[in-house]
């Protein structure tokens, strides 16, 4: 049985009628102002992308160097695309959860499982000690069985995490209706302590004004074109000039890269999100969401959906759009059908709220790799180092790319390094039209492993490639 895709209804449709076309995080901040930049500009430094990785990276190389001018640019409003476009998740995991790590490292899983505890803990404290306001709830997760063949999956997941030593529950019907009353919930597996919900837009303005501080140059609507060595520099042209830089970082996502291999190994994959008006009290009574986890469903398609601190729900996930050409297009970010549709698949599984209407949908690009997983590519005879391909779950593992993508601009050699995980690169997606073909049969084959609980031939042939597609 799947609850979702069906053809919306006229009330599906009035749901998202007077939807904004804004990612609800972007109107909890103001609009931030920065200088114009030189024609001219030189840094020790230059960071391409002011996203979460480029945030990221410049707040640990202000710290782990100080003495250096550091320069971060982005060619539009810092943090306004994927990084203030998400669900205000945040993850321990740096490998899109454990049974991803336990398919593709194993014999590092414990190791990769205990590096992002510390990375997410440090990253809570560095919020804690700048005071950043960035609405951090220890929210824990639920994922939701809606039909009875998840059970058992739920179960098996949840035994695997506890033999890592993860500390997961198993939640039956009864005990998942103490935590949110929905009938059509049959069961879960519950995550208490590895995911966090956010304000992602005031998590990256509270970096943006430590960076400021630290007396780091940030420019916005600068997009580099190009980069190129000369006489051992790099110089990263835009439209109005050019940047001198020692060293250059790229976190740009799927927006610009550095070398071709990167290029071929991601691809742009379009997300969308509604988040509905505030909640009355009496509705909020008859969800009985009172501790306020994250919930996402089981299966390869999946909804995922959160209350915001002034209790409204957001509500996302499910399409996973790959256009043609790796095509990016401001035309595909707000997609009303999108929007449309999942108002009708909200309606399918909440049927005592389907009278709740939507007042924010957006969509945005998400950077998505083979296996999951960000990789790490060096350029330029070691000057450039680009991360990319994190696939949705960036928000915490960003903060650990940036520490690997220093150690490998500065040559230094470290316990992340040494990591399979960072030594590997997943493989590449094929070119067009096979590209598009593969993503899909990929995609049409996931849509009847929801429905049966079987993976076919295709899927069990990338199982054994160990490429995937997700989002």
């Amino acid at each position: 049985m799947n609850l979702y895709s069906n053809t919306p209804t006229d009330r599906a449709h009035r749901a998202v009628a007077n939807i904004q076309h804004i990612p609800f995080w972007q109107t909890t901040i103001n609009p931030y102002v920065t200088r114009e930049i030189d024609a001219t500009h030189q840094s020790d430094a230059l960071i391409v992308g002011g996203g979460f990785t480029g945030l990221w990276s410049a707040v640990q190389i202000s710290q782990r160097f100080p003495q250096l001018e550091i320069t971060l640019v982005d060619k539009s409003s810092l943090a306004s695309e994927a990084s203030s476009r998400n669900g205000g998740f945040i993850h321990q995991t740096l490998t899109h959860g454990f049974e991803n790590s336990l398919q593709h490292w194993p014999e590092e899983t414990e190791k990769l499982i205990n590096l992002g505890h510390i990375n997410f803990q440090e990253l809570r404290n560095f919020i804690i000690e700048q005071k950043i306001e960035c609405d951090w709830h220890d929210a824990g997760e639920l994922e939701i069985a809606l039909n009875e063949s998840q059970i058992a999956s739920l179960k098996d997941q949840v035994r695997k995490a506890n033999e890592l030593n993860l500390d997961w529950q198993f939640l039956n019907f009864d005990e998942l209706q103490e935590r949110i009353r929905n009938p059509k919930f049959l069961a879960a597996s519950f995550d208490p302590e590895g995911v966090a919900t956010i304000n992602p837009a005031k998590l990256a303005r509270g970096l943006i004004m430590y960076l400021e501080q630290r007396g780091v140059k940030l420019y916005q609507n600068i997009e580099i074109k190009q980069i190129r060595l000369e006489n051992d520099m790099c110089i990263s042209s835009h439209p109005n000039g050019v940047i001198r830089s020692d060293k250059v970082i790229v976190a740009t996502g799927a927006h610009f890269f550095a070398h071709s291999l990167t290029k071929m190994r991601t691809i742009p994959i379009y997300d969308y999100s509604i988040v509905s008006r505030v909640l009355k009290d009496e509705e909020m009574s008859l969800l009985g969401w009172s501790n306020r986890e994250g919930v996402v469903d089981t299966g390869n398609q999946f909804h995922y959906y959160r209350l915001t601190p002034d209790n409204r729900i957001l509500w996302g996930g499910y399409a996973a759009n790959y256009h043609f050409g790796n095509a990016i297009d401001d035309s595909l970010t707000y997609q009303q059908q999108e929007f449309i549709q999942l108002a009708q698949d909200f309606q399918s599984l909440f049927e005592e709220l389907v009278h709740l209407e939507f007042e924010f949908g957006w969509g945005g690009v998400i950077d998505t790799s083979s296996n999951f997983v960000p990789f790490f590519q060096k350029s330029h005879k070691g000057k450039v180092v680009q991360a990319a391909g994190f696939t949705g779950l960036g928000v915490a593992s960003s903060r650990f790319a940036a520490d690997v993508v220093l150690d490998l601009l500065f040559e230094q050699n470290t316990e992340r390094t040494s990591l399979k995980l960072v030594q590997e690169k997943p493989l590449p997606f094929p070119p067009e039209p096979f590209r598009s073909f593969s993503i899909w049969l990929t995609r049409t084959s996931l849509i009847k492993e929801d429905l049966t609980g079987k993976r076919n031939i295709w899927l069990k042939l990338l199982d054994r490639l160990g490429v995937g597609f997700d989002s």
